[in-house]
């Protein structure tokens, strides 16, 4: 079984990779968030490991930088630009190396697109996963999502900048490293996906968890041009027919 780290933007189909994976005998972080509105299944991230990553975005952002209507914990709605690349060292490295010797490992956490950079040196040769899915579909979610923070007014037009700036990090960390998996959403519920993952990481993993009903978000009419050019991108790395 090899480690492996999941991420991509949130709603876009990366619990249910975990859960794939989640009777594969992986450590997967403590205390793993359980079965919520927004993923009935559980979304299979640990608290401990948000919490983590939300600490090591903070250390990197200026207070100006941090938007002042979602709560601290809430950075994987944060939209970092690529000049604000997160990398070691950090003052969570001691915290990383310890849940990195827990092996074999797979970690999710829509915030690694953001922090990986931060995790890398401790992961050996772990395999990165990307998931995604049709970026109108996950901006629908994000916005829904995003109305459990109260005071957040939360646009379609931020969503997709969010969306965008996650797999542009993504992109950054992928360039000068081949241990990568791009998955798309229909490729793990009705086409070759978990094969693939199967072969990749070497591990069993579970068919029968992937419902392609639980995919409950409407498509928006239009995104924005850069949203396209991304998601074309994200499709030929994934070998995905659109």
């Amino acid at each position: 079984m090899k480690n492996c780290i999941i991420l991509g933007s949130a709603r876009s189909g990366t619990s249910m990779v975990a859960g794939v994976l989640s009777k594969s005998n992986y450590f997967m972080g403590k205390n793993l968030i359980g079965p919520n509105r927004f993923n009935p299944k559980g979304n299979l991230e640990s608290i401990y490991i948000n919490e983590l990553n939300n600490g090591i975005i903070h250390a990197r952002l200026t207070e100006s930088r941090i938007p002042k209507d979602l709560p601290r914990y809430a950075a994987w709605l944060y939209e970092i630009p690529l000049e604000l690349r997160i990398t070691s060292p950090t003052p969570f490295d001691d915290q990383i190396a310890n849940l990195t010797k827990q092996q074999p490992f797979c970690f999710k956490d829509p915030r690694f697109s953001y922090t990986l950079p931060a995790w890398q040196p401790y992961v050996n040769n772990a395999v990165y996963i990307c998931v995604f899915r049709e970026p109108d579909k996950t901006i629908d979610s994000i916005v829904k999502a995003a109305k459990y923070y109260h005071d957040a007014e939360f646009s379609e037009e931020r969503a997709a900048n969010v969306w965008i700036q996650m797999y542009n990090h993504i992109f950054e960390s992928h360039a000068n490293n081949e241990r990568w998996l791009f998955l798309h959403f229909n490729q793990v519920t009705a086409g070759d996906g978990i094969e693939r993952l199967r072969e990749v990481i070497d591990a069993d993993v579970d068919e029968s968890f992937p419902d392609a009903m639980l995919s409950r978000s409407a498509s928006t009419e239009t995104v924005p041009g850069q949203c396209v050019e991304v998601y074309k991108r994200l499709c030929e790395l994934a070998e995905y027919e659109r």
